[in-house]
């Protein structure tokens, strides 16, 4: 899937020559997939994107609802096989959270994490 490539803070990224590079970057693809809110794009049927405030961040959340919403979004992407590994530190006070992963494609195993802000929804 090829996609325009992001920075680390989630802005476009301009090559040397003020280029716009383009990336079919898996870890890409499922940090986008899980910075998305549920209902936040207009443009999306409303289901579309992560029920954090319900299924992650939401007061007495099950862990295994809160890692079955995250493993749900991350098998979305079209190359992940597999997602063997979810872990997510909620902030109680803050409602932050760090979302770590393990997901499998036919080409790669990827470990990576993700940090969800509940100003970022």
């Amino acid at each position: 899937m090829k996609d325009i490539l992001l920075d680390r803070d989630g802005d476009i990224h301009v090559g040397p020559e003020s280029d716009i590079d383009i990336t079919d970057s898996v870890v890409q693809a499922i940090r986008v997939r899980l910075l998305w809110f549920l209902g936040e794009c207009v443009l999306y049927p409303p289901e579309t994107g992560t029920d954090y405030f319900g299924a992650v961040l939401g007061k007495n959340v099950s862990p295994l609802l809160a890692a079955s919403e995250i493993r749900s979004q991350i098998i979305l992407v079209d190359e992940v096989t597999e997602v063997p590994d979810v872990s997510i530190e909620v902030d109680g006070k803050t409602r932050n959270a760090v979302i770590r992963y393990t997901a499998r494609t036919g080409r790669e195993v990827i470990r990576n994490e993700v940090v969800i802000c509940r100003n970022m929804g």
